[in-house]
Order: structure tokens, then sequence, then C-alpha cells
């Protein structure tokens, strides 16, 4: 085993890592479009066309406000 094999970080602890950087605000989601549940045809034409510049979200019910 090589000396940085012995210091990567385990994948659970990259989780919370990445995890604690949200809750401070250093890491910001960046969203395209959120579109209605019905829409999921529109949703994925958008990402085939990669016209997109962040991530396209699928809104199921009122679980997301």
């Amino acid at each position: 085993m090589t000396a940085a094999a012995t210091t990567e970080p385990k994948p659970r602890e990259g989780c919370v890592m990445c995890g604690r950087i949200v809750d401070y605000g250093k890491l910001r989601p960046v969203l395209d479009k959120i579109f209605p549940f019905d829409e999921a045809a529109q949703a994925h034409a958008l990402v085939e066309l990669r016209h997109k510049r962040g991530a396209v979200v699928l809104k199921i019910g009122d679980v997301c406000g």
C-alpha cells in the first residue's frame, strides 16, 4: 500500500465533508429549471438538447415547497 492510499478519505467521510460544505453555504447547487412531474418529457428534452446550465429537477408533489 502506498502512502497516498492511506491518506485518501473513505467514501462516507467524503459524503460527510461535502454535507458540511453545503451546510456552511460554501457549495450551492446550480439549478437550471424545476419541472412539475407531469412535464418530465420536457425536462428530458432539455437535458437531451444540452442547453441547460445546471441541474434539471423534477418536482414531485408539494415536497419542494
